[in-house]
């Protein structure tokens, strides 16, 4: 399989880099092309069922390229930021890359990539035996990743001149890789008294891949949060268990499974207030709780679903370079999320129709591992409502309001001090109110 990904999209960034005051778009063009090849052999259906496969992935940026462009709208503006970030850059002397189109005498911030690929090959295995009511399944996979990059930062942020050495002041050079090679078991355990009820066991092992983190800016060097800053980060293992039944009636559906994770080198994102990220490997950590879904016909036409999940994610290990103890939340981690719908199957003269209506509950979470009310994402509630009508065998209508109160909740809030940025106070809101109509024909 292969795909080519062309991105060209536009992100405003005023809150941070001008508290508000002036527009900061940040246009990204980013091209990659991706390759996956896979090859499975499978048994017939019996008692003993067997499959064997190899898997490989590519990934490459498009090489010697400009990724990201940032320039201000107005020479107030630029002012305004050589104020609040001093430096005496001049916006137009980073050419090249910057020259033409792309350039601007109120340039402050870009990337550009030398190259950049990502691979990961695996050869995985699994065997079945199935024993009248009972299957049991037993698997491996062992896989081998790497991945790296060069690439650059220019603009008022940086120092340095480059890779070679000649660049304008203010260019950075970033070159990293890295590869690593392990091994995931897996193995499962069903067991169907009938056809209606499942009761199963499943106990394996997964991997979330390491990759490379661009440069910080040298004021957040004294960024208390930045201070584990790495420039790779490496997979995280995963050891889950579950246990989880599924039942299943004339009129109703219903699953539920309880999960725990045993998280080792887990991946955490940093958010340091000088307003970079990046991702660094923590110590361990444990993830339980609950996933619940059911659906069932209340009436003729009538019928309600629910899906959600409930769980806690906690470090089992005092991590000081996070300033974190035993038992802290992770950050980012929601608690509790789920999802009510309630719909209706009619028909309008000899048109079949429908109507639903969601409520949609979302957990608060916290940004850091103190969960410190100022950084964090409160809950709230919305409900959304669905309209459609099948106009022929060939259309379709439907009308969607999305957050249907025109609830106004905080979606995060952010308050932070940094020793090297300007402080930042800002609220995020969930969106307003949106109607939309949509129109369908299939051919």
């Amino acid at each position: 399989m292969y795909r080519d990904y062309d991105e060209d999209s536009e992100t405003e960034w005023s809150r941070i880099d001008t508290d508000d005051l002036y527009p900061a778009p940040l246009i990204v063009t980013s091209d990659s092309e991706t390759e996956i090849t896979e090859l499975r052999l499978s048994s017939n259906p019996g008692m003993i069922e067997w499959t064997v496969g190899l898997y490989d992935f590519e990934a490459n940026a498009d090489p010697n390229s400009i990724v990201e462009n940032q320039a201000l709208l107005s020479a107030e503006a630029w002012d305004y930021i050589q104020f609040m970030v001093p430096g005496g850059y001049d916006g137009a002397a980073y050419c090249p890359p910057y020259c033409g189109d792309d350039a601007s005498p109120y340039f402050y911030y870009g990337s550009y990539t030398y190259y950049s690929y990502s691979e990961e090959k695996a050869m995985y295995g699994e065997v079945a035996l199935n024993l009248d009511k009972w299957k049991f399944t037993a698997g491996l996979r062992d896989y081998e990743i790497s991945d790296g990059y060069k690439s650059s930062e220019f603009g008022i942020f940086y120092s340095g001149n480059g890779c070679d050495g000649t660049a304008t002041e203010g260019t950075t050079c970033n070159e990293e890789s890295g590869s690593e090679a392990d091994t995931r078991p897996k193995l499962t355990a069903s067991y169907m008294p009938n056809e209606d009820l499942t009761l199963f066991a499943v106990s394996s092992a997964g991997y979330r891949p390491g990759g490379n983190n661009s440069a910080l800016p040298p004021f957040c060097a004294g960024d208390p949060e930045a201070s584990n800053f790495q420039r790779r980060y490496t997979s995280d293992k995963a050891e889950n268990t579950e246990f989880g039944i599924k039942a299943r009636g004339d009129s109703f559906n219903f699953n539920a499974t309880y999960f725990l994770i045993d998280w080792t080198d887990i991946q955490i994102g940093i958010a340091p207030a000088c307003g970079w990220s990046f991702t660094s490997n923590g110590g361990e950590a444990e993830t339980k709780g609950v996933e619940l879904d059911f659906d069932v016909m209340l009436a003729e036409g009538l019928y309600m679903d629910f899906a959600g999940s409930f769980m806690t994610a906690e470090t089992t290990i005092d991590m000081p370079s996070f300033g974190a103890s035993a038992g802290d939340s992770l950050p980012g981690t929601v608690e509790e999320q789920y999802n009510i719908g309630l719909s209706y199957d009619y028909a309008i003269g000899s048109k079949s129709a429908y109507t639903r209506l969601d409520y949609l509950y979302y957990g608060e979470s916290y940004a850091t591992f103190g969960q410190s009310e100022d950084q964090m994402s409160p809950a709230y509630e919305k409900f959304n409502l669905n309209v459609g009508v099948e106009l022929n065998e060939n259309s379709s209508l439907q009308l969607s309001i999305d957050n249907l109160m025109d609830n106004r909740a905080e979606a995060f809030k952010f308050s932070a001090n940094s020793p090297g940025w300007r402080p930042r106070n800002y609220l995020q809101w969930i969106p307003p109110r949106s109607v939309s109509l949509r129109y369908t024909y299939r051919y």
